[in-house]
């Protein structure tokens, strides 16, 4: 299976006038669960059957429910006192537009193929 990358950027909220402005000094303090566990990204690959809804439609969409879920834009950190944190700074989502050579439900489940992870962020980015 090839895979075509077209396109990856980081979406960020999409604020309006009036809107909640964007802060830097935000955080959300991990809870005990959180600390319990791994840092850990996770992503999701969505695919689309014809007639999909437009890529520009995503994206917007995208942009709309970060205003809402800032910590899927933010990163982990730590706050002002040392604690490990997600830091709401709005540094956006990683989007990436992509076409197969294949359907993908004839390869489903996705096999972690090197053409695969590159669509994932690595947690450098």
């Amino acid at each position: 299976m090839k895979i075509t990358v077209h396109s990856s950027k980081a979406v960020k909220p999409a604020y309006g006038p009036g809107e909640f402005p964007t802060t830097t000094g935000d955080v959300v303090p991990l809870k005990v669960f959180d600390k319990a566990n791994f840092d850990t990204y996770i992503s999701v690959i969505y695919a689309y059957r014809p007639p999909a809804p437009a890529n520009a439609a995503l994206e917007a969409g995208l942009a709309k429910a970060l205003i809402e879920y800032r910590e899927w834009a933010g990163r982990l950190g730590v706050d002002g006192d040392g604690n490990r944190a997600i830091l709401l700074n709005d540094g956006g989502a990683r989007f990436v537009e992509a076409t197969a050579d294949v359907t993908l439900d004839s390869v489903m489940p996705l096999k972690p193929t090197a053409e695969v992870l590159s669509l994932h962020p690595s947690g450098a980015d």
